[in-house]
C-alpha cells in the first residue's frame, strides 16, 4: 500500500472553558452599546432652551404631565391652565442668561392675543434641580399674566383715549361708566406691573399733575372773578374744581388706577366746560382747551412709553 502524501488538516481547539468567557465578553459589549444606543435615544430636554421649548409646547398643547415634567410642579394636577388661545400660537427663543444654578430665556409668542406683529416677550425662569434644568412655575406662570395683563390694558386704554376725543362733547356717563371699568382693570393690574411700565407712570404722573394744576388754577379764577355766572355754571365750575384736586392728590402716589381716574375727571371736566355759558367765560375757553388737550397728550404718551417697553421685553 502506497502513504498517501497529503498531512491531515488540523483545526484549532478553543478550550472548552474559553468559548464561554469570549462569549461574555462578546455580550458585555453589546449590552453596552444598547444602553449607550438607549440612552442617546430617550434623552430628553437638557439645556434652559432645549427645556424652556418643551415646557412651553406642552402648555400649548394642553399636557399637564409635559407641564410637570418639565417645571418645578409637583405633579400634573396641580397645573392650572394658562389663560390663552394657544390654536395658532408659535415661539421663539431670544437672549438666554445662565447664572450659576439660575437661568432666563426670553420667549416671543405669536398668534395668541393681543400679541401683535412682534410677538409677546415674557421671560421663562428655570432653576437647576439634581443636576436637571427645570422651568420655575409660579414666577414664569406670574410673567406670563402679567405682560398679558398689561398688554390688555394698553389696547382698552387705547380705544378708550379715542373715545374720550369723540364723547367729549356728548353725555359723559356712558364715558364715566366706561372708565370705571378700565379702573377696575388698572386696580388688578397694579400688583403685577411691569418696571417699565411703573417707570413711565412715575414720569408722566408728574406731568399730569402739572397740567391738572394749572386747569385747576384757572376754573378757580373764573369762578372768583366772574360774579355774573349762573348758580348751574358754578355748581359746574365748583365740581371740576373739587374732583380735579381730588384727583391730582392722587398721582402723588400713582399707579394705574389713578391714571384712570384722572382721564374719567378730565373727560367729565371737559363735558361741564362745554356747558358753561360760553359768552360768560369766552375769554377762558381758549385755555381750558388746551390744557384738556395736553393732559389727554399725556395720557397717550404714557401709552406710548408703555408700548414701547412691551417691545422692548
Amino acid at each position: 500500500m502506497t502513504k498517501s502524501n497529503h498531512r491531515p488538516v488540523t483545526w484549532p481547539v478553543v478550550p472548552i472553558m474559553e468559548f464561554p468567557l469570549m462569549m461574555r465578553n462578546v455580550f458585555k459589549l453589546a449590552a453596552v452599546w444598547l444602553s449607550l444606543f438607549l440612552l442617546t435615544a430617550c434623552s430628553g430636554p437638557e439645556t434652559p432652551q432645549e427645556v424652556t421649548e418643551a415646557f412651553w409646547q406642552a402648555v400649548m398643547e394642553d399636557d399637564a404631565d409635559g407641564v410637570a415634567r418639565y417645571s418645578t410642579m409637583a405633579t400634573p394636577a396641580e397645573y392650572p391652565q394658562l389663560e390663552a388661545d394657544w390654536s395658532a400660537a408659535s415661539l421663539a427663543l431670544g437672549r438666554t442668561v445662565i447664572e450659576e444654578r439660575e437661568a432666563t430665556v426670553v420667549t416671543v409668542f405669536k398668534g395668541i392675543e393681543g400679541a401683535g406683529d412682534e410677538g409677546r416677550e415674557v421671560a421663562t425662569y428655570l432653576v437647576l434641580r439634581d443636576e436637571q434644568w427645570k422651568v420655575d412655575y409660579q414666577p414664569t406662570a406670574d410673567a406670563f399674566a402679567a405682560r398679558s395683563a398689561l398688554q390688555k390694558f394698553v389696547g382698552e386704554l387705547g380705544r378708550l383715549s379715542d373715545q374720550i376725543k369723540s364723547s367729549f362733547s356728548r353725555s359723559s356717563d356712558a364715558l364715566a361708566e366706561r372708565m370705571d371699568d378700565m379702573a377696575s382693570e388698572m386696580r388688578a393690574l397694579s400688583d403685577s406691573a411691569t418696571a417699565e411700565a411703573s417707570a413711565a407712570l412715575e414720569e408722566y404722573s408728574e406731568r399730569l399733575r402739572k397740567h391738572i394744576e394749572e386747569l385747576t388754577e384757572s376754573l378757580e379764577e373764573a369762578l372768583k372773578d366772574e360774579k355774573q355766572a349762573s348758580p348751574q355754571d358754578r355748581e359746574l365750575l365748583e365740581t371740576s374744581i373739587r374732583d380735579l384736586n381730588t384727583r391730582n392728590a392722587q398721582l402723588e402716589d400713582p399707579d394705574f388706577e389713578s391714571i384712570a381716574a384722572s382721564s374719567t375727571t378730565v373727560a367729565e371736566t371737559r363735558v361741564r366746560l362745554q356747558a358753561l355759558d360760553q359768552q360768560v367765560f369766552a375769554d377762558y375757553e381758549e385755555d381750558w382747551q388746551e390744557w384738556v388737550e395736553d393732559i389727554e397728550q399725556d395720557v397717550n404718551d404714557l401709552l406710548e412709553d408703555i408700548r414701547a417697553g412691551l417691545r422692548k421685553g
